[in-house]
């Protein structure tokens, strides 16, 4: 019993202003996924996986393509690149990129913010913890 309640409580945790699609919430579960403000991510370091937490930029903001999955926003290396939200994890006061390394990110296109919408800053979206917390 206490394992149909556990596994019920993520998705009634989510609330009416959470945008999160059933492929998300799919993928994150396992990461224990956590209800976080949009405009509590903007400006938030986004770091690589590795001991040493390397930056290689900060939160935007959150986009929701037409017809896609809501991808996190940053400026990387001079430019905005995006990445669903099944790819990042919560580390403290940090957003990872999981399983992601620096050539991936260079191949990354250049964001454009364009069918679709950005997300307002009360808007909240759920995100998992990185498996090390």
């Amino acid at each position: 019993m206490l394992a149909t309640i556990l596994a019920a409580a993520p998705a009634a945790a989510q609330g009416a202003h959470t945008d999160q699609p059933e492929a998300i919430k799919q993928l994150q579960q396992a990461r224990f996924p956590q209800p976080v403000l949009v405009g509590t991510l903007t400006g938030w370091p986004v770091i690589l996986p590795g001991a040493n937490y390397e930056r290689v930029g900060r939160v935007g903001g959150v986009f929701k393509p037409a017809n896609d999955d809501a991808q996190l926003v940053f400026r990387y290396k001079g430019h905005l690149v995006a990445l669903p939200l099944d790819q990042v994890a919560l580390v403290g006061a940090m957003v990872k990129a999981v399983d992601t390394d620096r050539g991936d990110l260079d191949k990354l296109p250049v964001f454009t913010p364009a069918g679709g919408g950005w997300l307002p800053k009360t808007a909240s979206v759920r995100i998992g913890l990185d498996k090390k917390y």
